[in-house]
């Protein structure tokens, strides 16, 4: 055999060799989209997905909205627990006070239990003063909680005004938080007025 039918035996050999090598790139390169053809799926994907751009849900689906303005709701309830604590607090305060003015009115009334008294007397002065702002404050919160879902029930036909839903809730917590505070001064300072009570009881 000469060398030239040899050399073209190698080269049959290569090119039957290199034949399922280029079908499998024409194969894969072929399933693959051009630019156009990856733009418009693009393009499509982005108007089926929907975005969440960490808002309200959206105005059309009424379940939605209700269920977002269940929150609010539950937030009205719970404040109005600690509404009616702060309210007993205030009857109870306000009824020791009449009762210590009637006292001191009175003729059995010593010089010592008077100066006792008039000191208690300012402490709960103090006291029924940082009550009655917290009962405020608490109304206040109500009032910014049941806003809150009238707005979120609202964005059914106005949905821009979702914009302000965030503000008042946050408003109507630290009011919540206010009161909170109001409550632990008060608490401090009905410590002072049994301080004075037990001292004048031990003193006798």
């Amino acid at each position: 055999m000469s060398f030239a039918e040899r050399a073209s035996i190698g080269v049959a050999r290569l090119a039957a060799a290199a034949a399922p090598i280029n079908l499998r790139l024409f194969t894969t390169t072929s399933v693959l989209p051009n630019p156009r053809e990856k733009n418009a799926l693009a393009a499509n994907y982005r108007k089926v997905t929907p975005r969440y751009d960490g808002g309200m849900p959206s105005g059309s689906d009424p379940l939605q909205v209700l269920a977002a303005a269940v929150t609010p709701v539950v937030l009205v309830s719970a404040t109005a627990i600690l509404v009616s604590g702060v309210n007993a607090r205030y009857i109870s305060i306000a009824d020791k006070m009449r009762q210590l003015s009637q006292e001191f009115r009175s003729g059995h009334c010593t010089p010592e239990r008077r100066s006792s008294i008039v000191a208690q007397m300012k402490i709960f002065e103090s006291r029924i003063f940082l009550i009655a702002w917290a009962e405020r404050v608490l109304y206040a919160s109500v009032g910014c909680f049941i806003t809150v879902a009238m707005v979120i029930s609202a964005t059914l036909w106005r949905k821009p005004l979702e914009n302000i839903t965030l503000p008042l809730f946050t408003t109507g917590i630290l009011m919540i938080l206010a009161a909170i505070i109001c409550q632990l001064m008060e608490l401090h300072l009905s410590n002072r007025t049994i301080t004075l009570e037990i001292r004048d009881v031990t003193a006798d």
